[in-house]
């Protein structure tokens, strides 16, 4: 009778590729290092060999031979709070792909350490994407510059033009949406707002009042506070729906708010979009999912941080010193059934 048990597959060593090439193990070392001391054309062929034969770099070995961590922080102003799923599902995938192999990945919150960053050296991390939603990170941020490790920072600008940044253009996103829909006809538009201390939160805001106040629409008793979780959504649409006269349509700071709303507006009898209409920010893949599917502005998170990704690993392999990449990113409607002309 066969053992339940499958075999498992041998793990391919140094060694063995020094078997298979003909040559010692010191010389595949340096092929698979990039050593100059080999010829490209024997590089090339042990390397080709290496891959052939499925051998995966021991990062653990090679932080001892070469006194190198090896290892990528990605770090989010908190892990506890305001990250939708597909968002750290987003960053923390293109990350990993980015590096491939070559690195470790660490995933931390910058809340984690209780502003004591002693312990965040070049040593430990050779390079980190901080994802940064509130400025409370920016004594993090000079720990770094100070300590001269590599890093990219996503989702906000700085004020320093020595940091590459990578970040969409909110502000002016939500102010196109409000215009939207304004030239749809609405006129009583309603805001529910992100969590307070949050640079989204303001940027968002900041573009509905740069529209509403360009249109001359009225803002009064139709702004409501949230913070991007489904249930203050739904406590919102529980205050929109007692008002009377009903707003014409409410943009909301993130999808997941909006999709909380629209329960609410349910329950009350209120029907989405023929009585209200309802928008949504971040282009979630959920909101193709619900009924009706939500209108909302994409936020192209993928494109933001590959491209941080890029210039991180540009850094790390080249101690990059050029002029840093400052780059804004615009934002796409979707456009969906949860508004009416």
């Amino acid at each position: 009778m066969k053992s339940r048990s499958a075999k498992k597959q041998k793990i391919v060593t140094i060694k063995d590729i020094a078997t298979v090439a003909g040559v010692s193990h010191t010389t595949v070392s340096r092929a698979l290092a990039d050593s100059p001391l080999i010829t490209p054309k024997q590089k090339m062929r042990i390397q080709k060999l290496a891959n052939k034969m499925g051998y995966v770099p021991n990062l653990s070995a090679r932080s001892l031979v070469r006194g190198r961590s090896f290892t990528v922080g990605l770090f989010f102003s908190s892990i506890g709070s305001h990250i939708t799923p597909d968002f750290y599902y987003q960053a923390t995938t293109i990350l990993q792909k980015t590096v491939k192999d070559e690195y470790n990945l660490v995933i931390r919150g910058v809340d984690d350490y209780a502003g004591d960053f002693s312990k965040i050296t070049q040593s430990f991390f050779e390079g980190i994407m901080l994802i940064s939603q509130t400025e409370d990170d920016d004594p993090f941020i000079q720990h770094l510059v100070r300590n001269a490790i590599p890093f990219v920072l996503v989702n906000r600008k700085h004020d320093l033009r020595t940091v590459d940044c990578f970040y969409a253009n909110e502000r002016e996103a939500i102010s196109q949406l409000v215009i939207t829909l304004s030239e749809m006809g609405h006129r009583r538009i309603a805001f529910v707002k992100g969590p307070e201390g949050r640079i989204s939160t303001r940027e968002r805001f900041q573009g509905f009042l740069d529209a509403v106040k360009g249109l001359g629409l009225p803002t009064e008793g139709i702004v409501l506070n949230g913070d991007y979780t489904f249930e203050s959504g739904y406590r919102a649409g529980c205050v929109l729906s007692a008002q009377r006269p009903l707003p014409d349509a409410v943009v909301c700071s993130n999808d997941n708010m909006a999709i909380g709303l629209m329960r609410a507006l349910a329950e009350k009898g209120i029907v989405v979009p023929d009585a209200i209409s309802v928008t949504g920010f971040d282009g979630a893949e959920m909101g193709r999912y619900i009924y009706p599917a939500l209108y909302t502005v994409l936020r192209p998170v993928e494109t933001i941080v590959l491209e941080a990704a890029k210039r991180l690993v540009q850094k790390l392999s080249s101690g990059d010193c050029e002029q840093p990449q400052q780059m804004c990113f615009g934002c796409t409607v979707i456009q969906a059934v949860s508004y009416t002309h």
